[in-house]
């Protein structure tokens, strides 16, 4: 006898074997099927087990027990009955099973998650604090008063707090410039600071007018 879905007993799957038995006719109605030692011996089980099995088929009407006579076949209609209950109880262990596995699955998962946007959050905060400046861009407009001037007549950094790491001019670009690099209409100021200190180098370069802020791309 094979076994049947986790979850269902051994004694359901010899009632079902037994009423399969009775829906092919191998044991007619008024049969008197075999001694609980002898179907015991024949399903490889306890005697216990043979009579939780006939007392399930007892309360389906599929066999009457009598004292001193034994299991007697009683329907086979309630033996296919009884099959088609078993098999619909096999289905709901089946999906029961499926469900409690799944929801195993969910709450490892969610433990998973939660776990993971712990260290992320832990990571952004650390690298926040190692990495409090951020790589800023400033266009020097049309309306700039201060192109013209350098950037050491500025005072840029004494004034703001942030650094020039860098100028893009037309096609090209000039890294660290000194102190005698002029700004020129078109000109974009790569600048490394916090924000604050980047809201002090748009007023300082724009005293009259603020433009849009800008960050470089990726930052």
């Amino acid at each position: 006898m094979s076994r049947s879905p986790a979850g269902r007993s051994i004694y359901s799957q010899v009632a079902q074997d037994i009423a399969a038995s009775i829906v092919v006719g191998r044991h007619p109605v008024g049969e008197t099927l075999k001694g609980r030692s002898t179907l015991a011996g024949h399903y490889k089980v306890s005697p216990e087990t043979i009579r939780r099995a006939l007392m399930l088929l007892e309360t389906a009407s599929v066999v009457e027990v009598r004292p001193g006579v034994g299991a007697v076949v009683a329907s086979q209609e309630h033996a296919k009955e009884f099959l088609h209950r078993s098999r619909d109880m096999g289905d709901i262990d089946a999906l029961r099973g499926r469900i409690q596995a799944l929801m195993g699955q969910q709450q490892e998962l969610g433990q998973q998650l939660a776990e993971a946007m712990h260290r992320l959050l832990d990571a952004v905060d650390r690298f926040n604090y190692l990495n409090p400046l951020v790589l800023y861009e400033l266009e020097v407009e049309p309306h700039c008063t201060q192109k013209g001037k350098t950037i050491g007549e500025l005072n840029f950094w004494r004034n703001t707090g942030t650094t020039i790491v860098a100028i893009r001019r037309r096609d090209s670009t000039l890294l660290s410039p000194g102190p005698d690099v002029d700004f020129r209409e078109g000109d974009v100021l790569l600048i490394v600071g916090d924000e604050a200190s980047y809201g002090r180098a748009k007023q300082h370069l724009y005293p009259d007018s603020v433009p849009k802020d800008k960050k470089t791309e990726g930052q």
